[in-house]
């Protein structure tokens, strides 16, 4: 098989690499992982057989640069928080890199390669979707979420903006939620977890669904809470731009959104509540 020049071997590589990278411009993130995952795959299994360097050299001019972009990044934002969102494409091009090495050394073969990959490729966009829908906080738009208003048992009115000073956790739900009074029992046991804590706070918000509001199972669950409640009615859901219950909103000292989306109180979920309290506190 004829191999390429050197020169054309390195300005393949910078196309691939650049094709990577502008692909962000044109594609949402979750069809960009996809498709710059398998993209990489093959291109580097070709690139392989037509390369002019030895395996090893050849390994280096291909991964290094891609992943040193993306390691890069993904260290920083370790150390800053800035939100790097290329965390899942650094983890998929590593193992591509791992696969190819072992294709070039003759552990695996391409076919079993990439019967692997293609499955995982899968597993690992429809994780990031899963997570990057349930953390909704970027549609509530900011100049809506100043009209939200709030009320207490004895009618005294609050809006979002009142709650500043501290990490508070609101968690919504209505009458027609059948999740809802599982939720708030684990909602009370993470409070119970910081009631000594006087940096964090927990409240309870109903919302009341006007003519589908159901009086008798209101009172019901609202006999079991024991945390600070509020009340709100529908307009929550323009405000807020969200339509299910339960609902978790975190605001952090300063009243920006930290997390609003489904409560999380398994581990092993990315959004575990339970870390996003303890990383804010530690920026207090």
């Amino acid at each position: 098989m004829k191999k390429f020049s050197k020169i054309q071997f390195i300005l393949l590589n910078i196309i691939v690499l650049t094709m990577m990278i502008v692909s962000g411009a044109f594609l949402i993130k979750i069809i960009q992982l996809f498709l710059t995952n398998l993209f990489l795959l093959f291109s580097s299994l070709y690139l392989l057989s037509k390369s002019p360097f030895s395996k090893q050299i050849t390994l280096l001019i291909i991964f290094v640069p891609i992943l040193l972009l993306y390691g890069g990044g993904y260290i920083y934002d370790l150390i800053y928080d800035e939100g790097f969102t290329g965390e899942p494409f650094f983890w998929g091009y590593l193992l591509i890199a791992i696969l190819i090495y072992l294709i070039s050394i003759n552990r695996i073969s391409k076919k079993n390669a990439i019967y692997f990959f293609i499955p995982f490729c899968f597993v690992l966009t429809a994780y990031v979707w899963y997570n990057s829908v349930e953390n909704e906080k970027e549609k509530i738009e900011l100049t809506q979420m100043v009209n939200a208003r709030f009320i207490d048992k004895i009618g005294n009115k609050y809006s979002l903006n009142s709650f500043k000073g501290k990490l508070i956790l609101f968690e919504f739900w209505t009458t027609s939620c059948a999740n809802c009074p599982e939720s708030i029992a684990k909602f009370h046991e993470l409070a119970e977890q910081y009631r000594s804590d006087k940096n964090v706070d927990f409240r309870v918000v109903n919302i009341n669904l006007g003519k589908r509001h159901n009086e008798n199972i209101f009172e019901q669950i609202e006999s079991e809470i024991k945390l600070k409640r509020l009340y709100t009615n529908e307009e929550i859901f323009k405000q807020l731009n969200f339509n299910a219950a339960p609902t978790i909103l975190v605001l952090d000292q300063q009243g920006k959104i930290v997390y609003f989306g489904y409560p999380n109180f398994n581990r092993l979920t990315q959004n575990y509540l339970p870390n996003i309290i303890e990383k804010e506190l530690a920026k207090m």
